[in-house]
């Protein structure tokens, strides 16, 4: 087509018509592309293939700004450079439709502001690990009424599919604890699903979201919908600093509430309503949980990850202000290695507690000298010993002992502890290599007496090699589960370190030269079920039938060292509620931050 035209102002193209005549035959069109200056085919690679893997923020600013001019602004967190999503191919949708995808492709929001006349996208790391834009305080009645938590199942998602336009799924699940696909009956709420479609460019982008969502939907704290604020009234008015930072509160944005019922919240702006009259100035905060967005900074001394599947080893009255703690995954930092990030706040059964020291639920390097006994464990418990003489036992000032004078008779020392679940190390030496059957020594856990326990035993074998075995005694019935092979030989006086676990029926224990280094893989494991309760740890050795050793034969038994559960030193009550709570409880930190999105997409 060519040709001038001449005395004429052009409009916008509103129709195109291809062949109206139907005079072209045997003809396809493909992409038909309308231009008010000439581009080269090989400039339209991008709109010839829909805009697909397009950066979000790119996308966000062609469809408003450029092709539609509409103003957009962008908010973004101070991350260099800050991370953007790239997007999936874009369809025919109306512009708000295409926007608000694109925002939710990247989990960011969209939104008018009252503070301009054009659109806002807030990028997803802005609103990670912000600090609160307005923080008030209930206890100065800074809210317009005390609000109450709320609590439903509205926002619950315990089973998340995030699913990609065009392509492929990805599903996170909560399984086991409060607010898991459980039944009640199990410790959880059943299933609640939810099923999320991100137009987004890759599938590898949906096992986060799904995470992501997943953390949302199970957190399990207060959540409080509204919050309602007088900006007029006077402990608002009169305090200058808020009465200017609410007028900056947008959505995204965190509040903190301090002074609550239940403790200090955190708040996650997702909207809010504002009344202004010639004699009131009021707002609304409509929110949900913002802690999920407290997200931890590497090296950041406010950051604090929470110990998961931690739990009360035993109960805990209203008033003890030592609790046992069992942690599933890793232990909570000890006060003798991390002194400086003592006291922090954790949560039991809904009560806030001050925690100012933890160590070992029991650790003894016996540094004391003591006849006839071991006497008091570094940690307080008292040894109780069990079989033979009382001179049988003492201590030397480095290393508890035990006199071996007859063949076949035990001697036990035992520590109370009342936990079911135990992880527990210790060294053993013989003063004489075993003749005629071995010297051993046992390391036992769930012992409620001389009959009833689960151990590690190590051998002292009469060809000088040592053997770890996992052992029960129920109703004093004796029973081996498992014995290694060798793992070495021994030379009299040599400290072999035992390190036993137990965690539901599940036994695990592992030897090695205490002048050594700890062994990554257990040496022996098994299961059991005979004992499933509490018990306390005991130790224990012997002559076997038919050892011929002179007598006596002395075992050395030093650092013994109970790394789980651990102990805690706590003050009780910090939020007001003051209750006694069982074993199985669970501990977690009271402020905790969280895994968020972020440069690895």
């Amino acid at each position: 087509i060519s040709g001038t035209v001449a005395g004429r102002t052009l409009g916008a193209i509103t129709d195109v018509y291809l062949t109206p005549d139907a005079t072209a035959q045997n003809v396809a069109f493909g992409h038909l592309h309308v231009q008010n200056a000439f581009q080269s085919l090989f400039a339209l690679g991008a709109p010839l293939n829909a805009w697909r893997n397009e950066f979000n923020s790119n996308r966000l600013l062609r469809l408003a700004r450029d092709e539609n001019g509409v103003q957009i602004s962008t908010y973004r967190s101070t991350e260099a450079p800050e991370w953007s999503p790239r997007v999936g191919a874009q369809s025919t949708k109306t512009l708000v439709d295409l926007l608000e995808e694109a925002a939710r492709a990247t989990q960011g929001l969209l939104f008018a502001s009252r503070a301009a006349s054009h659109l806002f996208y807030r990028t997803h790391p802005s609103m990670q690990g912000q600090r609160p834009r307005a923080v008030l305080d209930a206890a100065a009645n800074q809210l317009e009424t005390l609000p109450l938590p709320t609590d439903d199942d509205q926002v619950l998602t315990n089973d998340v599919t995030a699913t990609r336009t065009g392509g492929f799924s990805a599903r996170a699940v909560k399984t086991t604890g409060r607010n898991s696909t459980a039944s009640p009956s199990a410790g959880g709420i059943g299933v609640y699903a939810s099923n999320t479609t991100y137009n987004v460019s890759s599938d590898g982008y949906l096992a986060d979201y799904a995470a992501w969502a997943l953390a949302r939907g199970t957190y399990d704290g207060p959540r409080y919908p509204q919050l309602p604020v007088f900006r007029h009234a006077a402990p608002v008015a009169d305090d200058s600093a808020l009465f200017a930072a609410l007028l900056d509160v947008d959505q995204g944005d965190i509040l903190m509430i301090e002074n609550l019922p239940l403790g200090d919240d955190r708040a996650m702006v997702l909207g809010y309503r504002e009344t202004i009259t010639p004699i009131e100035h009021r707002f609304t905060f409509n929110a949900e949980p913002g802690d999920p967005w407290n997200i931890g900074v590497t090296d950041d001394p406010d950051t604090r990850a929470d110990a998961e599947g931690s739990t009360l080893a035993g109960a805990a009255t209203s008033t003890a202000t030592t609790l046992s703690v069992a942690s599933t995954t890793v232990p909570w930092i000890d006060s003798a290695s991390y002194g400086d990030q003592f006291p922090f706040n954790i949560t039991v059964g809904g009560e806030e507690m001050t925690v100012t020291a933890v160590g070992p639920a029991a650790v003894d390097t016996f540094t004391r000298t003591v006849s006839g006994g071991w006497g008091t464990a570094d940690t307080g418990q008292a040894w109780t010993t069990t079989g033979g003489a009382a001179s049988n036992y003492s201590t030397n000032g480095t290393a508890g002992q035990m006199a071996l004078t007859s063949v076949n008779v035990s001697r036990w020392a035992s520590v109370l502890l009342g936990v079911a679940d135990i992880d527990v190390a210790a060294s053993f030496a013989t003063s004489a290599i075993a003749a005629g059957a071995p010297v051993v020594a046992w390391l036992a856990g769930r012992w409620t007496d001389i009959s009833n326990w689960y151990a590690a035993r190590l051998n002292f074998n009469t060809d000088g090699t040592v053997t770890l075995g996992l052992w029960t005694s129920v109703a004093g019935s004796e029973t081996n589960l498992l014995t290694s092979a060798s793992l070495g030989s021994y030379t009299t006086g040599q400290l072999w370190r035992v390190r036993f676990q137990i965690t539901g029926t599940t036994l695990l224990a592992k030897a090695w030269r205490a002048s050594g280094s700890e062994p990554t893989e257990w040496t022996v494991a098994a299961s059991a079920t005979a004992i499933a309760a509490a018990g306390d740890l005991g130790i224990r050795t012997r002559l076997n039938t038919g050892n011929t050793n002179a007598l006596p034969v002395t075992i050395t038994v030093d650092d013994v060292q109970v790394s789980t559960p651990q102990r805690f030193t706590v003050t009780r009550s910090v939020n007001g509620i003051v209750k006694a709570h069982p074993a199985g409880a669970t501990v977690q930190l009271a402020d905790p931050v969280y895994a968020g999105l972020g440069p690895t997409l």
